[in-house]
């Protein structure tokens, strides 16, 4: 593996646990931050998108969760998005 990658796949997995800032939307990143606090699973998209910025479109707050779902931070389980935590990833 050359050096870039190496250093990518690095950035890739510690944005996911610890920096979110490297590869991730601003959108996102608010949506992380979110669910650092509160639990996500009881939250209409709309509200959801009153705390990150963006109420007026709940499809985008879909879209950028479904997105943290490909990337492996979410889980969407019975129409509800779940935060992985950290322990759940080591385990």
């Amino acid at each position: 593996m050359n050096n870039q990658l190496a250093r990518f796949t690095k950035h890739a997995i510690e944005y996911q646990y610890i920096n979110v800032d490297i590869l991730v939307h601003p959108i996102q990143k608010a949506i992380i931050e979110l669910s650092n606090k509160e639990k996500l699973e009881g939250m209409t998209l709309r509200k959801i998108g009153g705390y990150v910025g963006i109420d007026n479109s709940p499809q985008k707050v879909k879209h950028h969760l479904s997105q943290l779902v490909k990337m492996g931070v979410f889980d969407y389980i019975g129409g509800k998005f779940i935060r992985h935590q950290l322990s759940d990833k080591i385990n």
